[in-house]
Order: C-alpha cells, then sequence, then structure tokens
C-alpha cells in the first residue's frame, strides 16, 4: 500500500489533531517496516508479554516519530525518519530490560555455553553488539555538536528546546538537523 509524499503529510497532520484513523492508516502504510525491526528485536527466548511490551514501546516510537517528523525537510523521508527513531526506541528498551534482569551481568562466553547449550545469550550478545556498533557509527558519522543535538532530538526536544539547552540559535539547530538526517540517510541506506 503505496502512498505519496502528500497523502503521508495529510495524515501526519490528522495524527496531530488527534485522529486515532489516521494513526491506524499510517501504521497500515508503515506495517512492513515496523514489523521488520520488531523481529529484528524480537528473540525465541522472550515470553509473550515481552513481545507484546516490546511492541507497544514501537508504536510509541512511530507516534512520536509523527508528532515531531518535520514535513518542511524535504530531504528525509517519513519512513526514514520513523525508522531512525523506532529503532532508537528499541535500542533503549531492550537496554533497560537488559539493566532490570540483570542479563548484563552474564559472564564470557565458557559460562554462556555451560548454561545456554542453545546459544540464546550468544545470539542476546550479538544483538547487543550489532546495536552497539550502529551507536558507534551514528556516534563516527556525526561530529560533537551534531551528537549533542542528536542526542536531545530522539529524545523528544523539539529545535527551540534544543537551542535553549546548547545555548545556540535554532536556525543553527535546524542545520544541524538537516545535516544529521544526510549523514543518518547515507549511513542507513548502507544497512
Amino acid at each position: 500500500m503505496k502512498k505519496n509524499h502528500e497523502e503521508i503529510y495529510k495524515l501526519i497532520d490528522l495524527v496531530i489533531q488527534g485522529d486515532s484513523d489516521a494513526f491506524s492508516a499510517l501504521v497500515e502504510i508503515y506495517n512492513p517496516l515496523l514489523k521488520k525491526i520488531l523481529n529484528a528485536y524480537t528473540t525465541d527466548e522472550m515470553s509473550k508479554e515481552d513481545v507484546e511490551d516490546l511492541g507497544q514501546e514501537e508504536l510509541i516510537a512511530f507516534y512520536r516519530a509523527i508528532i515531531n517528523f518535520d514535513k518542511e525537510q524535504k530531504n528525509v523521508e517519513f519512513g526514514l525518519y520513523a525508522k531512525i527513531c523506532v529503532t532508537n526506541s528499541m535500542i533503549s528498551f531492550k537496554r533497560a530490560a537488559a539493566k532490570k534482569s540483570n542479563e548484563s551481568l552474564i559472564g564470557d562466553e565458557e559460562m554462556n555455553s555451560i548454561t545456554d547449550p542453545d546459544g540464546e545469550v550468544s545470539k542476546f550478545f550479538e544483538m547487543r553488539e550489532s546495536e552497539k556498533e550502529l551507536g558507534e557509527q551514528i556516534e563516527k558519522t556525526l561530529s560533537q555538536y551534531e551528537n549533542e543535538v542528536w542526542s536531545y532530538y530522539v529524545n523528544g526536544y523539539s529545535s527551540k528546546e534544543i537551542a535553549v539547552k546548547l545555548n545556540s540559535s535554532e536556525k543553527s539547530i535546524d542545520n544541524a538537523i538537516f545535516r544529521i538526517r544526510r549523514k543518518l540517510k547515507t549511513l542507513l541506506i548502507a544497512d
């Protein structure tokens, strides 16, 4: 179900106005992307409830992406922006879950192979390593200033709020966000 930019932007406007049907329509349009991201962060050892929680977190992140998307920015499509926002949210959610359940305290490979003969813990660490690598790639791709702007931006701060936090002009923040989106688009397309 492919839609053009104008239709997507109209739906975004309707969601901002509180239209739940428009949100459902956007979820349907981007369902393949959302399923792909959810599958990437779902593991076999997760309970049904954990998968449902992760799915809810994904929808919340998708909603935030809709609300925070800058339609004036013509160089970044909503799909890419949503992918970045949802992926970052999944990474944060999984990190928080790992801390909560102390999974991050599991030791070396030898212990894993004894306590986890099917290699599930190893898969978990491989996934966390991929997340870490993506974060490192993003950090290396962006300048120090862009990393600061990005950190605030993905946490839902507006350009105006970021400008206040970084003692900068709103125009400078908008320009940084433009550069960040362009750089991340290049980085994620290589994915």
